[in-house]
């Protein structure tokens, strides 16, 4: 009788567990804004989120609402400025389609509240990250104690 109810727990569980897990896969689902060269070949990506999260702003793309960093927003514009071609393609499991075509024609950097005072500050700030040092600078500081 014991061996029996335990085997009537453990189905229970699995059970329940398989069901929670049947509710909640769907919700799984990743979005990204996806750069292309002209060519088509994959250029650069960011991901952007169904939920809110700190440090992210809310913005709209094909009557969706999403959360994207305001660096995110600026990227798109450069992006597009270069002439390369940007949607917003869902990720869901082993299956990957666009969602939402030129992103950066639904949300702009105004459109999300900015100033152009806080825009000049965001690309100023952008522009320090972007400054890496060569290849051959940095393994020349690290030889130059060895001489």
């Amino acid at each position: 009788m014991k061996t029996l109810k335990y085997i009537l727990t453990v189905a229970v569980c699995f059970s329940a567990a398989e069901i929670v897990y049947a509710q909640t896969g769907d919700i799984s689902d990743d979005f990204y804004i996806r750069s292309q060269l002209d060519t088509g070949k994959f250029n650069g990506y960011h991901q952007i989120l169904t939920e809110p999260k700190e440090g992210y702003v809310q913005a709209i793309y094909c009557d969706k609402t999403f959360w994207v960093r305001k660096l995110t927003v600026l990227w798109t514009e450069d992006e597009a400025k270069a002439g390369r071609k940007l949607v917003v393609e869902e990720n869901k499991k082993d299956n990957r389609k666009v969602f939402c075509e030129d992103p950066n024609r639904q949300v702009t950097l105004e459109s999300i509240g900015m100033s152009d005072k806080e825009i000049t500050q965001l690309r100023e700030a952008r522009s320090g990250q972007d400054v890496r040092p060569s290849r051959m600078n940095v393994i020349s500081d690290a030889f130059k104690g060895f001489k």
